[in-house]
């Protein structure tokens, strides 16, 4: 009987965890320049990257890393605009299913081109009778690097993205 008590109690927390962060961290929400936020609107209206996400209806919502205790970072359209741009002979593919596997064939990153693999979960959740997702950062690979913390998948996105942002981490 504890034990079923003390499984309910674990889930309850964990199931209200991604609504308290994404509340709360609404206000530090990374931002694009204003002098890029023409570009990176044009990029994303134009791209056929973002051909299929607006196909299905997939909602422009933030990134947050590690269960949105960190960020949120930018929103999902615009990072992979901000990624495009900052690196604009990329080619980026997305592929959905649970959230997104973005696949970069390479980024000028630690003076080298390297390979660069992000996944990013997708949690839906219904907050005030609407239908929402949260986006969790859940990997960023470059080349054979494989980034786990949240100090350093944040800090490799913002280099990633650093063409959309004039200030620092």
């Amino acid at each position: 009987m504890q034990a079923i008590f003390r499984f309910a109690l674990l889930l309850a927390v964990v199931a209200a965890l991604p609504f308290g962060g994404a509340v709360a961290a609404e206000k530090d929400i990374w931002r694009v320049t204003k002098s890029m936020q023409g570009a990176v609107d044009h990029f994303i209206k134009n791209s056929a990257v973002f051909e299929d996400m607006r196909t299905y209806s997939v909602p422009n919502d933030p990134v947050y890393v590690k269960e949105t205790d960190v960020g949120p970072l930018l929103p999902i359209y615009d990072l992979l605009a901000c990624i495009q741009l900052t690196h604009p002979k990329a080619v980026i593919e997305v592929d959905s299913g649970g959230g997104f596997d973005i696949a970069i064939d390479y980024i000028n990153f630690a003076k080298g081109s390297w390979p660069v693999d992000i996944r990013i979960v997708e949690i839906k959740q219904i907050n005030k009778l609407e239908k929402h997702s949260i986006y969790i950062l859940e990997k960023v690979s470059v080349g054979t690097l494989s980034f786990s913390s949240a100090a350093q998948m944040t800090q490799t996105l913002r280099l990633m993205t650093s063409k959309c942002f004039n200030s620092d981490v």
